[in-house]
């Protein structure tokens, strides 16, 4: 399977059998209110080869790294101990 989708849009369309509706409104009046349609466009193409460009690879993590929100912890902790101690 070579396509793929190029552009979608999703457009208001025509009132639903071209005519109001109404629902209930507050003391006993009918508000008006309208069911719209909408037009979907899907357009899809064709992969060309030539134009395909190699996806640059990611590079591994290093498994000993040290995350940065422990090391950010680790002092404000230790400035509550001194003040309780003090």
């Amino acid at each position: 399977n070579r396509l793929y989708i190029h552009e979608c849009r999703a457009d208001d369309g025509p009132l639903l059998n071209n005519r109001m509706r109404y629902r209930p409104g507050p003391q006993g009046r009918a508000m008006p209110f309208s069911k719209r349609l909408s037009h979907l466009t899907v357009r899809v193409r064709q992969v060309d080869e030539t134009l395909e460009e190699p996806k640059p690879q990611a590079k591994p993590r290093k498994s000993g790294a040290k995350s940065r929100t422990a090391n950010a912890k680790a002092p404000k902790a230790e400035a509550k101990t001194k003040e309780r101690k003090a």
